[in-house]
This record gives C-alpha cells, sequence and structure tokens, in this order.
C-alpha cells in the first residue's frame, strides 16, 4: 500500500473550500475512508471514501494554486475599451 498525501485540494469547492489536510483515515478494502479537514477553518471537516480522494476528476494530491474565473461583466469589458491614456 502506498503512503496517502497529506494535503489535498479539491476541483470543486467542498464546504466552501479547496485545500484540505488528512487528519483520520480507517475502514478495510473497499471500504476505506480518509477524514479531511479544511486548511483555512479547522471546525470544517469532511469523511469521503478513499476511493473518491484518489479521483483526479476530483481531488489532486498536495495544496495546489487555485485560479476562479472570474464572471463576465460586458458593463466592464465597455469600460476597458474606452479608457484613456495617462499623461504622460
Amino acid at each position: 500500500m502506498t503512503k496517502l498525501a497529506q494535503h489535498w485540494t479539491s476541483v470543486e469547492e467542498q464546504l466552501g473550500f479547496r485545500h484540505f489536510r488528512v487528519v483520520g483515515q480507517g475502514g478495510r478494502s473497499a471500504e476505506r475512508w480518509v477524514e479531511l479537514v479544511a486548511v483555512l477553518d479547522a471546525t470544517q471537516r469532511l469523511r469521503l471514501p478513499l476511493r473518491d480522494l484518489r479521483d483526479p476528476a476530483l481531488w489532486m494530491s498536495g495544496l495546489q494554486p487555485v485560479v476562479e474565473d472570474m464572471p463576465s461583466d460586458p458593463a466592464l469589458e465597455a469600460q476597458g475599451s474606452e479608457q484613456e491614456p495617462l499623461p504622460k
């Protein structure tokens, strides 16, 4: 059995967070589970099957950078094209 990484990044928000660390493990075989705690709020805990944690479509090993797409605002895009040049 390979050693489980201690920090994980969720592809989608879980309990409002994306970065977690492992605080517990249990179960046997297909029933194995892990307990995670949010890095920024230790009161937020999550228990999930180990197979979910090892699914790269759901979780990434380590504390990965998170880049959120900014919502498109047509008003801001239009304003950006009308900017005046800075004075010299």
